[in-house]
């Protein structure tokens, strides 16, 4: 359904799943992604940092939600 298409799209979804550990939080909810920790470990792996540049910022929005959502279900049970 909303699975890469590219090759650099491919790069992009395993570099956040490898890096769970790159997210701002404030208190008890996600705020953003570490978007230059984020390059720096795409640089580090050979990935393509003009074509990352371009998509993590795109995706941090829908990253964040989706944290978000689950954290809040969670705290709600």
């Amino acid at each position: 359904m909303n699975a890469p298409k590219t090759l650099e799209g491919w790069q992009a979804w395993g570099l956040l799943r490898s890096a769970t550990g790159q997210v701002r939080t404030a208190g008890l909810a996600v705020i953003g992604l570490d978007i230059g920790a984020l390059l720096a470990l795409g640089r580090a792996a050979g990935a393509c940092t003009v074509t990352l540049a371009e998509v993590l910022p795109a995706v941090e929005d829908a990253v964040v939600h989706g944290l978000n959502a689950q954290l809040r279900d969670m705290r709600d049970g």
